[in-house]
């Protein structure tokens, strides 16, 4: 349940390349990893609507193969809730926070404040 995506390179030229062993001919094979998004809202009363979201990044499907190397990771995920409150018909005022973790070696949490 994975896309691939291969290439070549070709026409590689510099020091700095061949100092990292990039060089013509050299084939990369990249899984791209299938994403679940899930999301909800609810209109509460007519000046506040409150909604979340589920973005869930199902890393441990594709091997990454790059110029810059291999790497396996765990699962991503982003978790989001919001709401939107409408002062009148010209001034509505949003706001909302998001969790993040990120896959991979030392998988990174952050909570991120999310003004619209």
């Amino acid at each position: 349940m994975t896309s691939n995506l291969e290439y070549e390179l070709k026409d590689v030229e510099g020091n700095l390349a061949s100092s990292f062993g990039i060089k013509d001919g050299n084939k990369f094979l990249t899984g791209i990893f299938p994403v679940l998004d899930f999301g909800a809202g609810y209109q509460v009363i007519d000046a506040l609507y409150v909604s979340a979201s589920l973005n869930w990044y199902l890393n441990w499907f594709a091997k990454i193969n790059s110029i810059l190397g291999e790497s396996d990771g765990d699962d991503s995920a982003e978790i989001a809730a919001g709401t939107d409150y409408g002062f009148n018909k010209y001034i509505t005022a949003s706001l909302g926070f998001a969790y993040a973790k990120q896959g991979g070696n030392g998988g990174e949490e952050r909570l991120i404040p999310l003004f619209p």
